[in-house]
């Protein structure tokens, strides 16, 4: 079944298609099943992307009386939802290793419908990435036992779910670079921009009044800038006993050994610098002056006349 829907030849607008869909999700809600069943379930319904928008409807107050209130977030259904992503926090936890690109067809329903049902979306997002609190940026946004930690983790893999992991984490973030640098941190999202040609965007972290789910807990804002925005989290401090005795000259000199050494790197291919073109991805520098190029210069800007 699944090399069928995998053919393009194959036309999900047909009848078949839409009751192979409505079969799966029977299935998957089905509570006593074979893990290796679920799985091919699963992976057929990766391929029946389109009928995944039908799965967590809007209702109306009758038809919202008639679900159970776990089964209901808000005015939609997310029986389905949450079916998938229990499911999928049960094999993060009780598989090997080795097993870890089963996660794929998971995280890519969860990305599809997450995509097409507002209800949806909130809700895992409310699971994956909660209001953040002060705890959570004392360490990487990786490390700990959370679904965001192990989501991340997928995202930063060598696998085939680190893709797909990056497009559900940035559709629950709404699609905003900001928000996506806030969970995880700019480092960990570098790959996702990249690829989308966002670097331009990562200092457009204006919040709209409409985004009712954006909302941060009374002791993250507490903490939120001292938050380094490429680790995600609140970095120890350092000792910089020896930049404070030095004098501006020393500190200009060391720079520029720095940037002697980085030149000498670059000319034998040991490393490549890069900064951001006009598409918004990155681009390889040929120099590394490149980098002091449209800075502002602080004489002028401290010029108030």
């Amino acid at each position: 079944m699944y090399n069928l829907l995998c053919s393009h030849e194959f036309d999900q607008t047909t009848e078949l298609a839409s009751k192979c869909a409505d079969l799966g999700k029977d299935l998957i809600l089905c509570k006593h099943i074979p893990e290796d069943v679920r799985q091919n379930v699963v992976n057929i319904m990766y391929r029946l992307e389109k009928h995944l928008s039908r799965f967590s409807p809007k209702l109306d107050e009758e038809e919202l009386a008639k679900l159970k209130p776990e089964n209901r977030y808000e005015d939609y259904d997310i029986t389905f939802p949450k079916a998938v992503l229990e499911s999928m926090a049960d094999k993060m936890d009780n598989s090997p290793q080795s097993d870890a690109g089963l996660l794929v067809s998971y995280l890519a329903v969860l990305h599809y419908i997450c995509a097409a049902s507002k209800g949806a979306r909130r809700y895992c997002r409310l699971q994956i990435l909660p209001p953040l609190k002060s705890s959570d940026v004392q360490r990487r946004p990786d490390e700990g036992d959370t679904l965001r930690a192990k989501v991340i983790r997928l995202m930063m893999s060598a696998g085939p779910c680190a893709e797909m992991a990056a497009e559900l984490l940035f559709t629950l973030c709404k699609q905003s670079p900001g928000r996506m640098m806030k969970y995880c941190g700019l480092g960990h999202a570098a790959g996702l921009f990249a690829n989308k040609g966002l670097f331009g965007s990562i200092n457009n972290r204006i919040r709209r009044a409409s985004d009712s789910d954006d909302s941060d807990t009374e002791d993250y804002r507490q903490v939120e800038h001292q938050v380094n925005p490429v680790t995600g989290f609140i970095n120890p401090l350092r000792d910089n006993s020896a930049w404070e005795s030095m004098s501006d000259e020393q500190k200009e000199f060391e720079a520029m050994k720095l940037v002697n050494a980085m030149s000498k790197l670059m000319d034998t291919g040991v490393i490549q610098p890069g900064t951001i073109g006009e598409d918004g991805k990155p681009r390889a520098v040929e120099h590394v002056c490149e980098f002091l190029r449209n800075q502002p210069d602080p004489k002028e800007a401290s010029d108030s006349d």
